[in-house]
Order: C-alpha cells, then structure tokens, then sequence
C-alpha cells in the first residue's frame, strides 16, 4: 500500500494536491491511502505508515505553509527505510527534518528542469512550479534535478524530494518512484 500524506490546511486544496496523486498510482494499479497530516501521531496513522509500502508527501497551495510550523512530527523520516517522495511542500518537510533552511524561491508556471538522476526518464523536461520557498540542500542529500533558479529535487538512499508538481505534467515520474 503506497500512503500519501496530505498536507493541505483545506479540503479544496486536497482536491487539487492529493487527489491527482491518488489517482495516478491507482492508475497503475496500486493501492493508495491518504492521511492528513494533523492525523500523524495518531496510533492507526503510526500503524500505516509503519506497513506502507511506499510514502508520498503530496504538496499544497501556494499560501498554505502551515505544514512548516509543525515539521517535528516529521521525524520519523529519518528512521524510515522505504521509498519516500516528497513534492514541493513535501520537499520542504524533507528537508527541515533533516536541518535545512527554508529559503525565499518563487516559482509560478512552467519551467525546463535539467536532471542528474535516473528516475527521471529525460536529460531536460518541463514541470509545473507553484511555491515560494525551497530549501537549501539538507546534510547527506545530493541534488539531482536544477533550473535557473535552483535546487530543483534532491536525493539521499531512498528519498527523493522535488519542488515542482509532477501531477500536473510529470506522472511518469510518479509511476518510475512506485517502481522502487
């Protein structure tokens, strides 16, 4: 069962940040489930993300950065030894557990992301941006995907995080990490 972690602070902004994750791995014929993330200390979410197979931080809306104000709860990341992806919001998440800085980055749109690792299927893609922060590059990470303006996807054993939305443009990368 793959998990998807909502971050989202409204049920609208699920609709369009984790709902078109959900139904690209279904797509594929996977089994997906969604957790909001105010639900994370709870024993039955503890429970799934225990026997997940895969986790993905689903991103949010450009102004919802609540996630930001509580990213201890994410912890447990660190000790996690599956597959995790983290989009945009979830990049971010990422990157705070592992004592990243938050850094002023706005990007609205489509840009050309150029890329140093194989689970993007291109050397040069185009992606949809809505954020207007990033990261810096946490401890032990390698950065895997940049554009003019920045980290653009980082990697360390088997998390990979990324700035950009791959559901708007890029499933394949979400059908290439639900084959880790």
């Amino acid at each position: 069962m793959n998990l998807l972690i909502d971050l989202t602070s409204d049920s609208l902004s699920s609709l369009e940040f984790v709902n078109p994750i959900k139904r690209i791995v279904e797509s594929v014929k996977e089994e997906a489930e969604i957790i909001h993330c105010t639900k994370l200390e709870d024993e039955g979410s503890k429970q799934k993300i225990n026997s997940a197979s895969r986790i993905i931080l689903c991103g949010t809306a450009l102004k919802d950065n609540k996630f930001q104000e509580d990213y201890e709860k994410f912890n447990w990341i660190k000790d996690y030894k599956k597959p995790i992806l983290g989009i945009c919001a979830g990049m971010q998440v990422i990157g705070l557990v592992y004592g990243a800085k938050l850094i002023a980055m706005k990007e609205i749109g489509m840009t050309q992301i150029l890329v140093k690792d194989t689970i993007f299927q291109d050397t040069m893609f185009s992606a949809y941006e809505l954020h207007n922060s990033s990261i810096t590059l946490p401890e032990g990470f390698t950065e895997i995907a940049y554009n003019d303006k920045g980290m653009q996807a980082i990697k360390k054993d088997k998390i990979y995080a990324i700035q950009f939305h791959p559901e708007v443009r890029n499933r394949k990368l979400i059908e290439n990490f639900l084959k880790l």
